[in-house]
């Protein structure tokens, strides 16, 4: 009787220590699920930062195109010369 008692204790041991290492690995893939959420979410937050930074430079490299197209015309049209076509004074 006591060899089987101590099978039973022995199988019952067993399955104590299945019971909790299955809990334990369903906490560990509990917390790592979450962790993967939150670094999900915070992927999801900087591609769009991204995105709306990137439109932000398009529309300031088409304001820079724009000024400098102005600035041109400006130049030109102003009667100045520029530094490369003035020649200095014959008394210079």
């Amino acid at each position: 009787m006591s060899g089987k008692i101590n099978v039973l204790a022995t199988i019952s041991a067993h399955l104590l220590n299945s019971i909790r290492t299955g809990h334990i690995m369903d906490d560990r893939i509990q917390q790592i699920e979450e962790r993967m959420a939150g670094l999900q979410a915070d992927l999801g937050q900087m591609s769009d930062e991204v995105y709306a930074q990137q439109k932000e430079i398009s529309a300031l490299v088409s304001q820079v195109k724009a000024l400098t197209n102005r600035l041109a015309l400006t130049q030109t049209d102003s009667g100045i010369l520029a530094s490369n076509e003035d020649t200095p004074p014959p008394h210079y």
